[in-house]
């Protein structure tokens, strides 16, 4: 049995040789419940992961993400939730 390796979404040069086997799993559709109410962390997984912009993170889940610490900012994300949510 070979070695498994996992890369990070939206990895678009990848060579493999004869006989691999490559596991796709890619972002779902829509989602399920109140994007605001999802966890920050797991929104920040998903910006590092490269599923959702920094922007988008923003926009549609509230969180704010710090550009230089790359880390939640839970001040900003409250204050930006506590608007979405008028």
């Amino acid at each position: 049995m070979g070695t498994a390796r996992t890369f990070r979404a939206k990895a678009s040069s990848r060579w493999y040789e004869r006989g691999d086997r490559v596991h796709i799993r890619p972002a779902a559709g829509g989602g399920y419940g109140n994007p605001i109410k999802r966890e920050p962390e797991r929104v920040l997984d998903d910006v590092r992961d490269g599923y959702v912009s920094q922007q988008a993170a923003a926009e549609l889940y509230g969180v704010v993400i710090d550009p230089d610490s790359r880390k939640v900012d839970v001040a900003a994300t409250a204050q930006r939730r506590k608007a979405m949510a008028q």
